[in-house]
């Protein structure tokens, strides 16, 4: 629920559903595939970040969230499509922006944006920023350093590195996809 502070001020009631909870905050504990403990119709949106690529299938995720959402509702999700192998041993999927299509189309979803996020540079840059902020965050000075230095000598350059390098986006780091209920 790490964008929470985000979206909680927009939105009337904000509610979470996780496997494994982390945080104190987590409304429903459970499988995202069977979201039987909530009723149909409930909210007026969803959003499900990174979350696809962790469950065997990920076509019951978007049909649970079809019958949870108003009609009218709005589903946001992202996955990734370049990651490296991550929350073992539950990491199943890869995606592309027809793949997502076509997910979010069988569960009857009317697909209304799918975009790009980062791409080759961006994926590189990554996992150079995860060995780096690993190995400095529980040092108190070092720490701070390091997050400066991963935002100006990685995540920037990375990103203006994709921006030049592939604007087909055969390389993209994931995709966002913004989907209604009809």
């Amino acid at each position: 629920m790490s964008y929470r502070h985000l979206i909680a001020p927009h939105v009337a009631r904000y509610d979470g559903v996780d496997a494994h909870p982390q945080t104190p905050d987590v409304t429903f504990t459970g499988d995202v595939q069977d979201l039987s403990m909530i009723s149909d119709q409930v909210y007026d949106s969803a959003i499900c970040l990174e979350v696809l690529e962790h469950v065997p299938d990920p076509g019951r995720v978007l049909s649970e969230a079809y019958r949870v959402l108003k009609s009218g509702g709005v589903l946001i999700i992202s996955a990734p499509h370049l990651s490296r192998q991550h929350e073992l041993p539950n990491d199943y999927y890869r995606y592309t922006p027809q793949g997502l299509r076509a997910l979010l189309e069988r569960a009857q979803f009317e697909v209304i944006q799918i975009s790009r996020r980062g791409g080759l540079g961006s994926f590189l840059s990554h996992q150079v920023s995860l060995a780096l902020l690993g190995l400095t965050w529980s040092v108190p000075v070092l720490g701070s350093l390091a997050w400066l230095v991963n935002e100006w000598l990685c995540v920037r350059p990375a990103y203006a590195v994709d921006q030049w390098t592939d604007r087909q986006g055969l390389f993209a780091a994931g995709f966002t996809a913004v989907a209604r209920k009809p």
